[in-house]
């Protein structure tokens, strides 16, 4: 069983395995200060409704991140991972399915979808608690975890460098922290505005600045470096397009069907195939360059 802190700040909640003691949502929400920015429910459907989970640079982060947690995490019983930025919840189903004696929470700050998230869960039998706080403002006691991992999670929150220190007051010495993030900071534009990120990043710098953290590098590579090309030029051509505001499911309907049209169109045979290959070579080599930046940083004893 695990205990989780009493969002009104008395006591523990606890986790039976199946449900928390008196919550009905299946969702533990802890207090938000403010308004959460950087991320909303329908971006959430957004990526959901263009197949998130089988688009070949998601399905190859998906894997990235379940390769890591297995070669990490080898050997530690009941290692207790913690992903933040669960939203629809792909990579928290693939871990508890195939690590199932591994303790897998998930976190997120979006309502709806993490609600849904727990009903799914309940309907298939998968035992896996499922938190909603601010990341800047963790609740969550020290040391507690193995690992943590957050895919495409800093670039939606504005100070993220108070997000990764809390990550690193969460892991376990010898604790691992698996990230991605988008790559390339001259290729901020609208688009990116459109999705919420405050920012692209810059491999080295980002490093640079995980190390200022305490965290030692391991792996850090990139997804994406055979279409790279074709995405640059495609960010240098949506550079001089007409600014669009934040998608909404009703009242900016032609907006986020436009975007969920380029998103498909990447979900191809032929792209299919070149990240099959970058994921099969990519457990050898790190890639220079490429759409997002992913890697396993530790924190030391």
């Amino acid at each position: 069983m695990v205990n989780f802190p009493n969002p009104s700040g008395v006591g523990q909640v606890n986790w039976n395995g199946q449900a928390f003691d008196g919550i009905i949502s299946g969702v533990l929400e802890y207090p938000m200060p403010g308004n959460p920015q950087g991320w909303n429910d329908d971006l959430t459907f957004c990526h959901d409704e263009t197949g998130y989970e089988d688009h070949p640079i998601n399905y190859s982060s998906i894997q990235n991140s379940f390769d890591c947690c297995h070669q990490y995490l080898k050997g530690i019983k009941n290692a207790s991972i913690l992903e933040i930025g669960c939203s629809s919840g792909f990579l928290v189903r693939k871990l508890k399915k195939e690590l199932p004696d591994f303790t897998v929470i998930g976190a997120d700050i979006v309502d709806v979808p993490l609600r849904r998230l727990a009903t799914l869960l309940k309907d298939e039998g998968i035992p896996a608690p499922l938190l909603r706080f601010d990341l800047t403002d963790c609740p969550l006691p020290d040391a507690e975890y193995d690992a943590i991992i957050a895919l495409n999670v800093l670039e939606h929150i504005k100070e993220d460098e108070k997000a990764l220190a809390q990550i690193f007051r969460l892991l376990k010495p010898k604790g691992v922290f698996i990230f991605e993030v988008p790559a390339g900071s001259t290729l901020y534009d609208d688009y990116d505005r459109w999705l919420c990120h405050y920012r692209r990043y810059e491999a080295k710098q980002f490093s640079v600045l995980l190390e200022k953290k305490g965290f030692v590098r391991h792996r850090l590579s990139h997804l994406g470096f055979f279409v790279y090309p074709a995405f640059w030029a495609l960010k240098k051509w949506r550079s001089n397009q007409k600014p669009r505001p934040t998608p909404k499911r009703e009242s900016d309907q032609n907006d986020s069907t436009s975007e969920r049209k380029l998103i498909s169109a990447s979900n191809n045979i032929l792209t299919k195939l070149l990240f099959k290959l970058e994921l099969k070579l990519g457990k050898k080599i790190s890639w220079p360059f490429g759409i997002r930046c992913f890697g396993a940083y530790i924190k030391p004893e």
